[in-house]
């Protein structure tokens, strides 16, 4: 059913299921920032491609986001920055214990926040509504960080602790490989 709301509204039918309730929370789901935009989508996803079920939420969210409310920034590319201000200074391994996004206003938000936000901005914020209500909120952070704390052993079967430390040996070794890629000063240029 989620899928043929998505097409159709991909392809502009008028698809009116969705009450004036849900209208207004997604709606109001992203704050009207008082600062600069960072970028002019409304949110900033850091997911991990080598995930596959992210990868899967990914997809989804990005064939329902048919006005381009979303950034997708993969953690895992190589390019990579945390330093860019659309990515919050939120590095690799904060990145990957917990599901981060960014507001368009350099807000950051993590956790089941960052799917009621995904889902607002695309329409559907009424999926994840219930994230707003103070006994459920508690429950669900709870499911959630517990899935998180595993989540890279069960769909990459390693530990999140272990992904950090390879990514760390890799970037490590390309700088004793290369010093002078990284350096624009004459002094490192041997």
């Amino acid at each position: 059913m989620l899928l043929q709301l998505c097409r159709s509204m991909r392809f502009g039918r008028n698809v009116q299921p969705l009450s004036l309730v849900t209208r207004y929370l997604s709606s109001t789901a992203i704050p009207k920032g008082t600062g600069q935009r960072l970028f002019p989508e409304e949110i900033n996803m850091l997911y991990d491609s080598k995930c596959h079920l992210c990868l899967m939420e990914v997809r989804f969210l990005a064939r329902c986001d048919t006005q381009g409310k979303i950034r997708f920034t993969d953690l895992e590319n190589e390019g990579y920055n945390p330093s860019d201000a659309v990515n919050a200074n939120i590095d690799y391994a904060t990145g990957m214990k917990y599901m981060h996004a960014v507001r368009y206003n350099g807000e950051v938000i993590k956790g089941v926040e960052v799917f009621h936000a995904l889902y607002s901005a695309i329409g559907l914020g009424w999926m994840y509504s219930f994230v707003k209500i103070p006994v459920l909120k508690e429950i669900v952070g709870y499911i959630y960080d517990s899935w998180a704390q595993y989540r890279t052993d069960l769909t990459r079967g390693e530990s999140v602790e272990s992904l950090i430390k390879k990514r760390n040996e890799g970037i490590e070794a390309k700088l004793k490989a290369s010093p002078t890629e990284h350096c624009s000063d004459d002094r490192c240029k041997r």
